[in-house]
């Protein structure tokens, strides 16, 4: 099987992937813990295929791990740290937030994270029964054995569904291999690429050093031909076959006894395991599995399959997300801040948050002079200073974004205004300025204010795409939190450096009493 070009459209995407929401709030929940347990995270995050590249990824580029040193999970999650595993999973949440799989009505995902997880548990179990010196490594490359299926589902998930129900349906009289060489070409048609492959590049590029990218690109393969492959990838391979017993819907009742004995004659080709012992290991696994789901509220019908029930998770997950990424962002702020330092690199701090909670490199800050009533440009990511300086608008200019969201005292963007006045024209010119700047299609503005001593502090202003503006207007109370949390953050370092000013101006005054 030779490795195809993966679509350079989805690379970008593959830091989006999915998780299951039941994981995410479980992990929301646990490291908020004072008392927080390293090895509930670990169990955890080894739930949830979408969570452990992530960590991997991130483990790669430390120094503190590599993956063909660290022979268990638990130890990497300690040496990253808890600070860095916390931003991990909040950063996971908010992703989680935004995406496409907020209301997954077909349980698409749930479905996912049931094959990811019998499989993992089935490469354990194999791993340890044939004496592998690492059952860690077999449970992750199981795990992750259709990690490409995420990307899948994230570049389209009806029309991929739809295909891959189609083969079932047309596969019902055939073998698993005939099935699988089928889904493979499937999914070449549709993404460039089959799932072990996409799985195995993602792979290969956090552990080079490793076999887990060739146990997944070779999990379709026959058993014939991984005899005498190293254990992980054989183990793995015949681990997702296995795991094909379990799908006794897409097979007829007269024909799954036979499905089944096909595929323990595999097994049998490549380890002396007799059909006994093999269905008692699968039996095990899946009364892990459900234990697991168990353990994650997450509910099993009468057929033994996931109920997609994600649309009262994701709104649980939201209110999560609410408190406890802005907390953590606001948190994270305060305690990296020197008091009494210059107010712009607080302002620069809160631009990166609102860089990583919502994906908006591209902005500005406009601050705020009482005296002058008017705002002017301090910092801008990607506009020289000499640019910004130039800008200075007073509160009456109540035609510009900027003054129109301090005054109503909440997020305001471009298409608020084109919805008011029918027409793009209706923009004020230094509104279109900014938009040629930020080299953008649409404008948001966010202000930053006390609003109990009606205190304004400034507006930020990013620029971005009218696609993206629609998906962030949809959350407008996490935009409201975000403005309502920085504000704090900024109201909090000025009141520190007030007092610090003044403790300062006693003392000096106590050294020198006839100084004026």
């Amino acid at each position: 099987m030779q490795q195809s070009p993966l679509n350079q459209s989805l690379k970008i995407e593959l830091e989006k992937l999915p998780s299951m929401p039941h994981a995410l709030l479980q992990l929301l929940e646990v490291v908020s813990d004072p008392d927080v347990d390293f090895d509930q995270i670990s169990a955890l995050i080894q739930a949830d295929p979408a969570l452990m590249i992530k960590v991997m990824s991130i483990a790669n580029s430390s120094a503190n791990y590599q993956l063909n040193k660290c022979k268990r999970f638990n130890h990497l999650i300690v040496a990253l740290g808890l600070k860095t595993v916390k931003t991990i999973i909040v950063n996971s949440a908010v992703q989680q937030f935004f995406s496409q799989f907020n209301v997954d009505n077909k349980g698409l995902l749930a479905q996912f994270w049931q094959a990811s997880l019998v499989t993992a548990g089935i490469a354990e179990s194999l791993a340890h029964i044939i004496g592998s010196n690492n059952e860690d490594e077999a449970y992750i490359a199981g795990l992750l054995h259709k990690l490409g299926e995420l990307v899948c589902l994230s570049h389209n998930a009806d029309s991929y569904s739809q295909k891959t129900s189609e083969n079932k349906g047309n596969g019902k009289n055939k073998l698993l291999y005939e099935q699988q060489s089928q889904q493979t070409r499937i999914e070449q048609d549709f993404i460039g690429a089959s799932i072990p492959e996409i799985g195995a590049l993602i792979v290969n590029d956090i552990a080079k050093n490793s076999l887990l990218g060739d146990a997944i690109l070779y999990q379709r393969e026959p058993a014939k031909e991984i005899i005498g492959a190293p254990h992980l990838v054989q183990v793995v391979n015949l681990a997702q076959k296995l795991s094909e017993t379990f799908a006794a819907d897409s097979i007829p009742d007269n024909q799954h006894c036979e499905f089944n004995n096909s595929i323990y004659r595999e097994v049998s080709d490549v380890f002396d395991l007799n059909q006994p012992l093999l269905e008692d290991m699968l039996k095990k696994c899946y009364s892990n599995f459900l234990d697991t789901a168990k353990s994650m509220d997450i509910t099993i019908n009468d057929s033994n399959k996931i109920e997609p029930d994600t649309h009262k998770v994701q709104m649980a997950l939201a209110e999560n997300v609410r408190t406890i990424a802005l907390s953590s962002s606001l948190q994270q702020i305060n305690s990296e801040r020197q008091a009494g330092g210059p107010e712009k690199e607080l302002i620069i701090q809160i631009m990166q948050q609102l860089n990583i909670l919502f994906d908006l490199p591209d902005s500005l800050f406009f601050g705020f002079n009482a005296d002058a009533k008017q705002l002017y440009g301090l910092y801008g990511s990607s506009i020289p200073e000499h640019l910004l300086t130039q800008f200075t608008i007073p509160l009456t200019a109540n035609a510009t974004l900027a003054v129109q969201s301090l005054l109503k005292k909440k997020p305001v963007s471009s298409q608020d205004t084109i919805s008011q006045n029918h027409s793009e024209n209706k923009k004020s010119v230094l509104d279109r300025q900014l938009l040629r700047l930020l080299n953008a299609e649409e404008l948001l503005c966010i202000p930053l204010l006390d609003s109990i001593e009606n205190k304004y502090f400034g507006v930020l202003v990013s620029g971005l795409s009218s696609i993206r503006l629609q998906k962030i207007k949809r959350e407008k109370g996490l935009l409201h939190e975000f403005s309502k949390a920085s504000s704090e953050v900024i109201s909090h370092d000025r009141n520190i450096t007030e007092q610090v000013q003044s403790k300062c101006s006693q003392l000096s005054k106590k050294k020198n009493p006839y100084s004026h």
